[in-house]
Parts: structure tokens; sequence; C-alpha cells
């Protein structure tokens, strides 16, 4: 083999995408830009991201405004430069290419003889059409006329060509677009997903999501690259670890933005939401089951066939998060289908026998997870199916403290002890739910927790779930929080200190004194967010939007808008699937009333909604981006917004937050952020 020539952005992306074992590549990722000045490449490009695409179909660059800010990238760093072209044009093409561009990408390319036309375009004769006039490439690659003629003929070194499926064309048309010379095919779910009746949707849609396996086991097959549009953390991890080569996770302008959120003081969020907030909306957990799986739980019958129950399940799963979809939830589940009550857990847990009042401990308790792998495989499946990323699903177990408050002990010699053993044993189970990227919520029941409670007992159930979580992202924990009669502040305040970030109350319990005023009592973490009950799912009256929104505005003045969800109470009943009926219409008005104070036109956004006017929520540092959404930590902040112009004077208001924020937007473990602390503190003099 010949010696490798001079690298340039383009071979160091082929060489990423072929370093790696067979039938495992490496992916790039990158970060997208539309803004049209040079100080935003310069900021980003400290990032070190394996790539940055210019767009020009959506993006606010012209033609020579993006050749700037090539110089402004090449000048500061080695990463490859691609362009997304407005059309495919042979003209267009070598314009970019002669500027520096290590390659192209080609929005709607739907036919065979269009992908030939664009790999013509990027390849001088006789491969191709491309005119002779390399005017500021070669500069760039100070390589003689020979010698960029040879990195343009080589394959490791020549323009990177990929061609984007988007219609439903194009995805009929991909057997045949493969067998061009294009590197490989880049997915744009958005207009895919219009195309294929699920307007909105994106990566959302089933079908869409179907489309996209397809598109990628068709291209793996032909041994192309293939790559998509997503940009939030758990997705972008999420295609990666489907074999997915190139993927985009930044956003330039979203990325300024929650920059600037970031240094919003407090006081203002305090007040009326801003005009492009989006207060994110959940639930408690159980959803109603239907009438056939109830009557399995209340053990009036056996399952006849194991795998066809399992199947069962699973297609009430899938149904289940289409469901929570379509209502606009933003973070959802399975709606507790692998369990009724709490007995489950005595089988996955040894050293409990059933006695005359309960199960009761009888030896030494050790986890056995087979049941719970089963439940995860299942909801792992469902997610995918639907294309939602496992960082918005939820998926509940129950804390050491309320097993131990529901089984009796006679093995263990004190009740501390019986929960110190419960606690290591949970540990296993909230490690597996997380390691898949779900997040745990914990169910605490704390009935025995009144206000005469022990605090010594509440503090030492707080610190045995804490060990039990240990290791774990606070951002990825929720603990819904029960109790039959509210506890005194003090002792609240240390149930606070359960290492979690969400923590979710009951504020519509009728027969109980407004909540409210029992947290205004408390001094609750900074780093908390609230998941304020605003109704009763067992309650069957349908709640009005704006009922929802009054809740919501009471506990914002409590602990602000940056830290507020709207959930539901937990489900109080002996008799769920009866009491549930209905829930999915009374999870509306939850929806509508979070819209109703995060814009006052009430309008629902979903995830990959992409709106002209921004949507958001602050929720405080870290922050990423998800798609068409900036995210603090885990939170979905603010709505892509095309054609949304940032000047170069609004641009500099907030550098030191864009760069911050979109360090945020990389996936684990890709972190160059260390290595620029010098350009931090030369940027703040």
């Amino acid at each position: 083999m010949s010696a490798w020539p001079k690298p340039n952005g383009g071979s160091r992306l082929r060489e990423l995408w072929r370093s790696a074992s067979a039938g495992s590549p490496n992916s790039a990722v990158a970060c997208w830009l539309h803004c049209a000045d040079e100080l935003t490449i310069e900021v980003l490009a400290q990032l070190d991201y394996d790539a940055y695409v210019m767009d020009l179909q959506h993006g606010t660059a012209d033609g020579l405004q993006a050749i700037r800010q090539l110089r402004a990238l090449q000048a500061m760093s080695s990463s490859a430069a691609l362009v997304r072209l407005a059309e495919l044009s042979a003209s267009e093409v070598g314009r970019y290419l002669d500027a520096g561009f290590s390659g192209v990408i080609c929005p709607m390319v739907n036919t065979k003889a269009q992908a030939d036309a664009l790999v013509a375009a990027c390849r001088y004769a006789p491969q191709g059409e491309r005119s002779w006039g390399p005017t500021r490439a070669m500069l760039k690659e100070r390589v003689s006329l020979k010698g960029y003629a040879q990195q343009m003929r080589d394959p490791r070194t020549r323009p990177v060509t990929l061609a984007m499926i988007e219609t439903r064309q194009g995805l009929g048309n991909l057997p045949d677009i493969l067998t061009s010379e294009v590197d490989g095919v880049f997915i744009g779910p958005m207009d895919l997903s219009c195309s294929l009746d699920e307007e909105g949707l994106g990566t959302a849609g089933p079908k869409t999501s179907k489309a996209i396996a397809r598109i990628k086991a068709l291209a793996h097959r032909q041994g192309k690259v293939v790559g998509i549009y997503v940009s939030d953390r758990s997705s972008t991890e999420h295609y990666i670890s489907k074999g997915f080569q190139f993927v985009v996770s930044a956003h330039d302008k979203v990325a300024l933005m929650a920059g600037a959120m970031s240094s919003l003081p407090r006081t203002c969020l305090r007040r009326d939401p801003p005009a492009f907030w989006r207060v994110r909306t959940t639930h408690a957990g159980l959803l109603p089951v239907p009438q056939w799986l109830q009557v399995i739980w209340e053990g009036q019958q056996e399952p006849v066939d194991h795998e066809d129950y399992q199947e069962r399940l699973y297609e009430v799963t899938v149904e289940f998060l289409r469901k929570q979809l379509a209502l606009g939830l933003d973070e959802i589940n399975d709606g507790g289908l692998s369990g009724g009550d709490l007995t489950r857990w005595v089988k996955r847990l040894s050293g409990f026998e059933d006695g005359p009042d309960g199960p009761r401990c009888c030896g030494a308790i050790c986890y056995q997870g087979e049941a719970l792998k089963i439940e995860l495989k299942r909801l792992q499946r469902a997610a995918q199916e639907v294309g939602v990323p496992p960082g918005r699903v939820f998926f509940t177990s129950p804390a050491p403290g309320t097993l131990a408050d529901a089984f009796g002990n006679d093995f263990y010699q004190s009740d501390e002890v019986f929960v110190n053993a419960i606690g290591a044993a949970m540990a296993k189970e909230y490690q597996a739910i997380h390691e898949l990227g779900f997040k745990v919520q914990i169910d605490w029941l704390a009935s025995t927790l009144t206000e005469g409670a022990d605090r010594l007992a509440a503090q030492h159930q707080v610190q045995v779930l804490n060990g039990a979580l240990q290791g774990l992202e606070a951002e990825q924990l929720r603990l819904q929080l029960r109790w039959e009669a509210p506890p005194s502040p003090a002792l609240l305040q240390v149930l606070l200190e359960a290492e979690v970030k969400y923590v979710a109350l009951e504020t519509c319990q009728v027969e109980r004194a407004p909540e409210e005023e029992l947290w205004k009592k408390v001094k609750i973490p900074k780093d908390k967010v609230l998941l304020v009950g605003t109704i009763n799912p067992c309650d069957r009256h349908v709640e009005h939007p704006r009922r929802i929104a009054q809740r919501l505005e009471t506990f914002a003045e409590i602990v602000g808008w940056d830290r507020l969800m709207a959930s539901t109470d937990a489900v109080r009943s002996a008799d769920p699937a009866r009491e549930l009926a209905g829930l999915f219409e009374r999870l509306q008005p939850v929806v509508a009333g979070a819209a109703s104070v995060s814009n006052r036109a009430a309008r629902v956004v979903t995830q990959e909604e992409m709106p002209q006017r921004p949507d958001c929520e602050w929720a405080g540092c870290p922050t990423y981006m998800a798609m068409g959404i900036i995210c603090q930590g885990v939170e979905p902040v603010l709505s892509e917004c095309y054609g949304y112009s940032l000047s170069y004077i609004e641009m500099c208001c907030g550098s030191l937050g864009l760069l911050w924020v979109v360090r945020f937007c990389l996936p684990k473990p890709y972190d160059p952020f260390a290595s620029h602390v010098r350009f931090l503190f030369f940027f703040v003099l």
C-alpha cells in the first residue's frame, strides 16, 4: 500500500470510522452551525468536535460568510469542516471544496442519479465533473498542484460525501442510492417523519424509528457510513451504541441561549416565566392496566404461556409509551406493568417467607435479579420501538425503608440492620436500571414517618438509601414521597437529604392541609427540582388547565420556575384498575396547564418539535442540547427555532456560557474540555 498522503479533515474522519474493529465502528461527533459570525466558530472550536457542519440550507450564513467562518475554524482547529448545501448544485459543490471544506452533506437525495451527481461534483475528471481551481484549498493543504490532485483522487483523502435521506422517495430508493460511491448517508429525522405522515415526531415516530433502523441496516450492509441529526447526550449515546458513525450533538445558537439563561438571576425566574419558557411534564408512575392483566395481578388467574404473556406485556408497554408521547409528556414509563404491589419484590429478595400477616424475613437477604432483567429488557425494547431515548424513561423501585416497613423481620437483630440488608440488596436493582440509561424513581411510602416519628430512624433510612444510590448520577434519580399524614418540617428536611435531583410531592389530597404551607417552612436544597402533583390520578374529575397552572404558580413562588415539573399525585387506591380508568384523558389538562404557563398561547411542545419561536425552561448547569431543545442537566430547555438570527454583539454576551454549555453536549466519555483551561482564563481576562 502506498504511503498515507498528507492528512486533511476528511481523512481524519475516515480514519476515525475505519480505526475500530469490524462491526463496531467508531463514531464522529459533530457540531451544527447556523449563526453567521466568526466568533461563534472560534468559541466552539475550543471543544474539538470531530466535525463542524455549516448549514447553508436553514442557517443564516450566505456563501461568503460560510467561507469566513471556515477560515476562523481552520485557524483554531484541525477538525473536519463540512458544508450542508442548500441544494444539489455542481457549481456550489466546487465552490466550497475550492474554499477548503473537507466535504459536503447534500439534502433531499432521492435517487441514485442524484447521488451519482453529488459524487461527480466532488471529483475531477475522469472520475467526475469538478472543474479545476482549488484557489484556497490548495493553499490550506500546502501541497503542490500534483499533490492536491493526488489527494482528491485518493479514497482516503478525497472530499467526504454524505447524501441526506429524508423523504419517502429516498427511503424507497435507498438500496440503489447505496450502490453509488457516496461515503454514506445522513438521516434528517424531522423531514423524514413529515414524509412518513408523522409530522413533528422525528425519531419518536414509530414509522420513522423503523425507517431509521432500516437505513442503518442497509447502509452497514453496503459498508457505508450512516449518520443522524440528534442533539441530546442520551440520544447521541444511543445512536452511537447502535453503530451510527456520524452523530450531530450540538447547535450553536441554542447553546448560546442556554449560556445566557445560565447567568440569568434567579430573582427573574421567580416572577412570570419568560416568553420562551416550558414547564416539563411527567406522572407518578401507575397507569390504567388492561383487565386481563389485573386479573393475573390479583392471583385470580395464572399466565397460560410465559412467552405469550411477555409478548402481550410488551405490546401494552409500546402502547403506553406511544400514548404518553402523544399527550406530550416529557418523562414517561411503562405504567407499572410489571406488578401491582410490594409483594413482587419478595421474589427478588431471598430470605422471605409468607406469614399470616404477610411476608417476613427468615434468612439472609440477597438480590435475585432475573425478573428485573426481563422487565428492563422489555422496556428497553419498547423504548427503541417508539424511538424515545432512555433518558426520558423512568422505572420505579421501592425505597429500602418502604420494604422494611411492609415486611416483618424475624432474622436480623435490629430494625437498623434489617434496613441495611435491604438497602445493600436493592442497590443492585438501582444500578441495573441506571446502567441502561433509564431514570430510577424510588417510591418511599413513609407511612411511619409522621409528626412523632423518630428522626434518628428517618436519618438512618436516608443514609441507607444514599448508600444504595452511591455512584449513580443524581440527575437520573427521582424520589416519590408519600405519607398518610404530612411529616413535620424538621422530618421533611431529613428526607430532602436523599441524594436525588427530583423530589415528587403531593398537593391534591383534599383531606389534608395545603401542601405548600409545609414546603414553605422547609429549606429546599438548591439542587432539587420539585415534581408538583397537579392532579389526583384516582379522582374521576377532569381538572381545568388553569387550575393546573395555579398549582404550578404557587410552588414557583417557593422555589422558582427553574425548579419545577408538572406531575401527578401518587396513586392511593385498593383498586387501581378501576380508579385509574380514564387517566390518559385526565392527564391532558396537566400538559395543557403546564403549557399555559410556558407561553401564553398555551401551545403544547413535544420533544422534537422545532417552532419558529423558542420555548424553554432553565434548570441550572450542567447544560446540553436535545433534539430541538436545550437541556440543563437532563432537562429540555429551549426549542430549536429555524431562521432565528443571532447577531455578533448578541453572541458576545454569552460566549463563556456558550463554551461551558456546549461542553455538556458531548457524549461520555468524550471530554476534551479539560485541555482548554488556558483558553477560559484568557477569555475572562
